[in-house]
């Protein structure tokens, strides 16, 4: 027997081929309508239709409240997205705003039809099983268009990657990080960079070509790369135009802390201390950036490192 969580979410998936509006969402996206059943998501009709049909199916009003809490409030997220555990079963369903502009200005774009819904295992993690090496992005929808083209892509569901996430991994030794093209996405891999590293999982950063700052294109995340230039220049760029993280980091490290005093003694200590507590592979391509562009810094280190190993 299907669960009410299983029964919903084919309910859903079957109203997307009869709603014109999600379909031509999805197909903005970059997704063909032969692509629709592999990624499986689909289409909200509204809290009356889905309880009635949950109803018909034998679920009471008590069940549904009790799994479907934000249901009701939640018309307006009419893409309805499945999040699977590793093992491939369905543990919550999310829904993507669409009305067309966006008027809900302070709402959230994605919300859990779910409770609970935590994101403590990487959203399309199952689809990648026995992978060793993946490529981790940001968001549902860069992750299910990069797999329909071909790439082992799975999505932290959020700007930064959680250690229960790098928990659930098991048996994956190296990441490409390919997450959004703007400052959360920056912020997001140094952190990430830091947490696989004290994981023992190996990671490179992908750089976005330089062509899209000078030519204008507004490229903010992996699915505008595939849709603007196609799967195969992504999958050229991330052969070609990726970065050791450990590399990466030190650059951004020093990039982000160039403009503040380093003069004044607290701001120099917190940095400092920030550096000490970095996995050693990191801290040793680092230090000799930091003894050139900041030596206030790097002797504060130097300070700390000796106390610590007193």
């Amino acid at each position: 027997m299907k669960t009410i969580i299983e029964t919903a979410m084919e309910f859903f998936q079957t109203q997307l081929k009869q709603s014109d509006s999600s379909k031509q969402y999805l197909i903005n996206r970059g997704f063909t309508e032969d692509d629709f059943d592999d990624i499986g998501v689909g289409h909200n009709p509204g809290y009356e239709v889905t309880v009635n049909h949950l109803q018909r199916n034998e679920f009471t009003q008590t069940e549904i409240d009790a799994v479907f809490p934000n249901l009701k409030a939640l018309d307006s997220y009419q893409i309805v997205i499945p999040y699977y555990d590793p093992e491939g079963i369905l543990k919550s369903i999310w829904g993507r705003l669409s009305i067309p502009g966006n008027p809900y200005k302070d709402q959230s774009t994605y919300l859990p039809f779910t409770d609970p819904a935590p994101k403590d295992t990487l959203f399309n993690l199952h689809k990648v099983k026995g992978k060793e090496s993946i490529v981790l992005v940001e968001g549902f929808f860069d992750a299910l268009l990069a797999y329909q083209r071909g790439v082992a892509a799975v999505a932290a569901a959020d700007s930064y990657l959680r250690k229960e996430q790098i928990e659930t991994a098991i048996g994956i030794n190296h990441m490409t990080l390919v997450f959004d093209n703007d400052e959360a996405g920056e912020a997001g891999m140094e952190k990430a960079i830091l947490d696989l590293a004290n994981a023992d999982i190996a990671s490179d950063v992908f750089n976005y070509p330089a062509e899209f700052q000078s030519s204008g294109t507004s490229i903010k995340d992996p699915a505008d790369f595939i849709n603007h230039k196609g799967v195969e220049s992504f999958k050229k760029s991330l052969d070609f135009g990726t970065e050791d993280s450990w590399f990466w980091y030190a650059f951004s490290f020093i990039d982000n802390h160039q403009d503040l005093d380093l003069f004044d003694e607290t701001i120099v200590t917190e940095i400092a201390k920030s550096v000490v507590v970095l996995p050693e592979v990191i801290r040793n391509i680092l230090e000799p950036d930091l003894r050139e562009q900041l030596p206030t810094v790097a002797l504060k280190v130097e300070t700390l490192k000796r106390k610590k190993a007193l």
